[in-house]
């Protein structure tokens, strides 16, 4: 992933452009183009987005099967254990359980009303710090591996 360049004008005139230079990384960044300083918060990230929009659920539904492991380690890295651990229970009912896979809309719709995840879901939301604080001190610690500051 290329840097994203931030003029300390741009910094000093906007307190969010540091933070929406590095949630466009992540969000626009093929994980293959990051490089192992990267990729933690990236896995995080889209973790947080999906669970936020529609709960493990659809964190599994729009996940390719080999991110989900790599994404509990991910949020170790960043310091979010306790998300960690929710995905893991969250990976351990949906295989043991043997949750279908929604194929469409109507089978997504049938799955959530079964609220297979919702304690997760909810234990998910409750968590504090929140997500987005692991991801910002993240940003905080690795900030020259996002941004770099012109003049």
């Amino acid at each position: 992933m290329l840097k994203r360049r931030l003029s300390h004008a741009a910094i000093e005139s906007d307190p969010n452009a540091v933070w929406n230079a590095y949630i466009e990384s992540l969000a626009s960044s093929a994980y293959d183009e990051l490089n192992h300083v990267q990729r933690p918060p990236q896995l995080a990230f889209w973790y947080e987005s999906e669970v936020q929009n529609g709960g493990h659920l659809q964190f599994f539904k729009n996940q390719r099967e080999e991110s989900i492991q790599p994404t509990v380690e991910a949020l170790v890295v960043i310091g979010a254990v306790a998300f960690a651990d929710i995905l893991r229970n969250a990976m351990d009912r949906r295989r043991f359980a043997q949750a279908s896979e929604a194929g469409d809309v109507k089978d997504f719709i049938s799955l959530t009303e079964k609220g297979e995840f919702s304690d997760l879901d909810r234990a998910y939301y409750a968590q504090r710090p929140t997500m987005i604080s692991f991801l910002e001190s993240y940003l905080a610690a690795n900030f020259s591996e996002f941004i770099v500051v012109e003049a």
